[in-house]
This record gives C-alpha cells, structure tokens and sequence, in this order.
C-alpha cells in the first residue's frame, strides 16, 4: 500500500490479487465528511462493470459512514 497527496485529499494504491487499486479521500468542505471514491482495473471495460459498481457502493457507504462517527 503508498500513500500519495493528491489536490485535496490522499489516494492510496492497494496491490489485490496482482492488481492495482487507487482509493481517494476527499473532505468535503460542506459537511466535514470524508469522500471516497476508487478507481478499479478495467473499471471502463463491459466486463469490470460488476466490479466497479461494487466497490463504487462500497465507498458511498464508506462517505456516509464518516458523516455518523
């Protein structure tokens, strides 16, 4: 895993299954909360769809997590 600052906020690489993840958080400056967003391996590929919608779920439940804590 590396941590790299981004404009406003750090993207981390995750190395899973031989593949590279970028996680991004972001503050938002409205409501303090923290946003997520990722990108996945062929995330713009017909067959990546499945995934790229899971883990695009996955980080919205994440940024409304952080809005609660």
């Amino acid at each position: 895993m590396s941590n790299v600052n981004v404009d406003d906020g750090k993207r981390i690489r995750l190395h899973i299954a031989g593949e590279s993840y970028y996680i991004i958080g972001t503050r938002n400056v409205d409501d303090g909360g923290i946003d997520f967003m990722i990108t996945v391996p062929d995330m713009n590929k017909p067959t990546g769809a499945a995934r790229r919608e899971t883990a695009d779920k996955i980080c919205g439940a994440c940024s409304d997590l952080s809005r609660m804590v």
